[in-house]
């Protein structure tokens, strides 16, 4: 029975010694706290910065976007006009090879 009462009164002082020593001075705590601030500040600064950048990749990404619409629709009438000329020049062949018959 005295050894449990030993262990039990080591093992509550040993958890109560573990609490007091991790309590931190009120001094760390606002250095800490100091340190927190200025790490934060330079977060959000980091965050602005990337939300601009951002910004400017949309910017660039319409842009980017309206270009490529421009091109195909040119692509399409480059297109259709080789169509046209792949018909006429049909067309002309037919025509000359009649005319060297005749």
């Amino acid at each position: 029975m005295k050894k449990h009462l030993f262990l039990l009164f080591c093992l509550l002082s040993f958890g109560f010694a573990t609490q007091l020593g991790a309590q931190q001075p009120q001094s760390v705590d606002k250095a800490e706290n100091k340190i927190d601030r200025a790490e934060n500040k330079a977060d959000r600064a980091e965050n602005h910065r990337d939300r601009a950048e951002n910004r400017r990749d949309r910017a660039e990404n319409k842009a980017d976007r309206a270009e490529n619409k421009r091109d195909r629709a040119e692509n399409k009438a480059d297109r259709a006009e080789n169509k046209r000329e792949r018909a006429e020049n049909k067309r002309d062949r037919k025509e000359n090879r009649h005319d060297r018959k005749n």
